[in-house]
């Protein structure tokens, strides 16, 4: 029997975050051929696309070359149609000219290719996608694959009934959690410091931006009151720029690797946030990350944060309230209960975010093994 074909139209290749919703599930798939589409090249992409926003020219120069590599993608596969068309977030640019709808239209109708389109985040209040691709591409998709309830409001409801809820998940993290030499160490460090942890792109950067002043003032406290360091690591694709007095930040450049090792010797993860639109339409993945490494987590009370923290294993913060931020730690990092916390967080994760049951949903929707 023949593989499926699936071609895969994605922002960047694995080290990118499009792993967690496109490639990690694809790649632990047997019985399909995928053929990803990147809209650029590897080495373009993270060498370019974090300062994008501060050069026009750049700005014009990616926008060209995602278009024409767009455009020839889209024609080979309406020359030779796959068997499953996988969108991740949006597969254009937001302005877009001939000839791509025009090729997207043929492959919908050839009659073979089902298309899968995922998004993770509100892509239509982020600019990302106008309201007419957003239409088009809901009426295209076979299913549309989404992280919580508040995005499956988005798509207008004569197509919501394709809408699958599938939260981001990390499928290289859960076998470390069990690991006793990691949990050993943390719980070691954990006498002299304790170590936040906050994993993303530049893009959120500005999230945590926010709260800097508050985990300040909580360093000052957690050192007055326990003689411990609060160290934040920060790991990112663009350095966070402080001016803190006593909170240590430590700037870690993002790769998959990068992530895994600097998770394995934290005590807390944390996921601030501003009560935005956009941020209500976040998907929580670095909580998810968080817990399924056994990390207690502390999230802003805003959008799908509070779907997935609870006292077991987290706390959930008011915005701006520096009190709170400063108890979340000391409470987390009480070395008599972290370990406990660390299990609560693993358990929630493996029962409600586990990447086996994310890669049989997949699995079913490209009907594969």
């Amino acid at each position: 029997m023949s593989k499926r074909t699936v071609s895969a139209y994605v922002k960047g290749d694995t080290n990118t975050p499009d792993y967690y919703r496109i490639h990690q599930y694809l790649n632990n798939i047997n019985g399909i051929q995928v053929h990803y589409h990147m809209m650029l090249p590897s080495r373009m992409y993270h060498r370019f696309v974090p300062i994008r926003k501060h050069n026009i020219i750049i700005v014009a120069l990616l926008y060209i070359l995602i278009y024409i590599r767009t455009t020839f993608a889209l024609l080979k596969d309406a020359v030779f149609p796959p068997d499953y068309l996988v969108v991740n977030r949006r597969i254009i640019p937001k302005r877009s000219f001939f000839p791509i709808w025009q090729l997207i239209s043929k492959i919908y109708h050839n009659g073979r290719t089902r298309i899968l389109w995922d998004f993770d985040d509100d892509i239509l209040s982020m600019g990302e996608c106008s309201a007419a691709d957003f239409a088009k591409l809901s009426e295209y998709a076979t299913h549309i694959i989404v992280t919580h309830q508040h995005l499956k409001s988005l798509v207008a409801e004569q197509y919501q009934e394709k809408v699958i809820i599938l939260p981001t998940t990390d499928g290289d993290l859960f076998q470390i959690y069990h690991d006793e030499h990691i949990n050993k160490k943390r719980k070691d460090l954990l006498k002299h410091e304790i170590i936040l942890i906050w994993v993303a792109t530049s893009a959120n950067l500005h999230f945590l931006q926010s709260i800097i002043p508050q985990l300040d003032d909580a360093a000052k406290t957690v050192k007055e009151c326990l003689n411990k360091d609060l160290i934040l690591k920060v790991v990112c694709n663009a350095p966070l720029y402080h001016d803190c007095k006593h909170l240590i930040v430590e700037n870690i450049k993002w790769s998959k690797q990068a992530a895994i090792e600097n998770l394995k010797n934290s005590h807390i993860g944390i996921m601030p946030l501003t009560d935005t639109e956009i941020a209500r339409g976040k998907g929580g993945f670095k909580l998810v990350q968080y817990m399924s490494i056994g990390l207690p987590c502390i999230g802003t009370d805003v959008g799908y944060n509070n779907a997935i923290i609870n006292p077991s294993f987290g706390c959930l913060v008011p915005k701006n309230d520096t009190p709170k931020w400063t108890d979340a730690i000391i409470r987390l990092s009480d070395p008599t209960k972290w370990e406990s916390f660390s299990k609560e967080a693993f358990d929630n994760w493996n029962e409600k975010f586990s990447f086996k049951k994310n890669l049989s949903i997949w699995c079913n929707l490209l009907n594969a093994e």
